[in-house]
């Protein structure tokens, strides 16, 4: 016969096509079923070719000061000349709590001990001749050592990976503060107007030294892992600042 045969007309259907129709099928319900976003996470979007990141959960510090200070005062000259002292230890602590960009939890512990010692000298004249006029002055001098180590922080993801970490990185400072003031005065009655100038001069300095450092991860699965480092590094800073 010179018909057609059955399978010359048969046209199979595009397989390929169809392939990818069930894939995409598949990666919609995939979509459709993923877990919900972590309340920490952050948005992000794609702006001019690049992406941006919105955190609405803002990071918060905390330095919750504790301070001791002891002051003594002597009159020199009664009515023309003083002299004070005082010393004041702070422990000045700092934990920030910060979301990640992973949803996770980020918390911070960083001490830190203060000790600072200061004197001042001030001198005056008030009601000159009975004019109502008056001059002061004084100078003073602050210095201040700092402490603080070691570090800690701890961070928890959604994914039920728990780290903590431990940095001893000793840190050593020492500020010195040079201050002079001078200032006039004029007063009638219960109206009195004046001017004071301060001028102050810090010298800063600050060491710090690379200390151990230890990790302890627990993941999901379990299994802890410890690790530990060494950091040998020193840095040395030194700061200068003027003030009026």
């Amino acid at each position: 016969m010179n018909g057609v045969s059955a399978a010359q007309t048969y046209r199979p259907a595009n397989i390929r096509s169809r392939i990818e129709g069930d894939i995409g099928k598949q990666q919609k319900k995939s979509d459709a079923i993923q877990a919900p976003r972590a309340l920490t996470a952050a948005y992000t979007a794609n702006v001019f070719g690049g992406q941006a990141s919105f955190q609405p959960i803002p990071t918060l510090v905390f330095r919750p000061k504790t301070y001791l200070t002891l002051n003594a005062t002597a009159n020199l000259i009664p009515g023309l000349v003083s002299a004070g002292a005082s010393k004041t230890i702070r422990f000045d602590p700092l934990i920030r709590i910060s979301p990640t960009d992973t949803g996770g939890v980020t918390v911070g512990f960083a001490p830190r001990l203060e000790v600072e010692l200061s004197g001042a000298v001030r001198a005056g004249l008030t009601n000159i001749f009975n004019t109502g006029l008056g001059v002061n002055g004084g100078l003073g001098g602050a210095q201040k050592f700092t402490f603080g180590a070691p570090q800690f922080r701890a961070n928890l993801e959604p994914t039920g990976v728990f780290k903590a970490k431990a940095d001893l990185h000793p840190t050593f400072g020492s500020e010195q503060t040079l201050s002079v003031n001078a200032g006039a005065n004029f007063g009638a009655g219960a109206v009195s107007v004046g001017a004071d100038q301060r001028f102050s001069h810090s010298l800063a300095q600050q060491l710090r030294v690379g200390g151990p450092g230890v990790q302890f991860q627990l993941s999901s699965t379990g299994q802890p892992r410890i690790s530990s480092n060494f950091d040998r590094t020193v840095s040395i800073s030194g700061a200068s600042t003027s003030s009026s």
